[in-house]
């Protein structure tokens, strides 16, 4: 399995941010569960601090195999968890 996720940019989580949106109801949300198998995460970006491959504010981000490398962010380079919101499973 492959596939890239490459060059982006975003403030938080430049490859992939999982999290609730503000005005979503936590209550009735469903929890974002991001599952890589392979393939690559790279040469990301994030602008305004955390997560240059992967940030999880809220929800699981499960990985089995791939790379998540080169990527740029004031905290968590390659992956960010903020506080006990998130969880990073491998």
């Amino acid at each position: 399995m492959g596939g890239a996720i490459t060059g982006c940019k975003a403030d938080d989580g430049g490859g992939v941010c999982l999290t609730i949106t503000p005005d979503t109801d936590y209550n009735e949300a469903k929890s974002p569960y991001f599952k890589m198998m392979g393939g690559s995460i790279e040469k990301n970006v994030a602008e305004y601090y955390r997560g240059g491959g992967v940030a999880v504010f809220n929800g699981t981000f499960l990985m089995t195999g791939g790379q998540i490398i080169d990527n740029e962010a004031y905290y968590g380079g390659g992956v960010y968890v903020y506080d006990d919101l998130g969880t990073v499973k491998y």
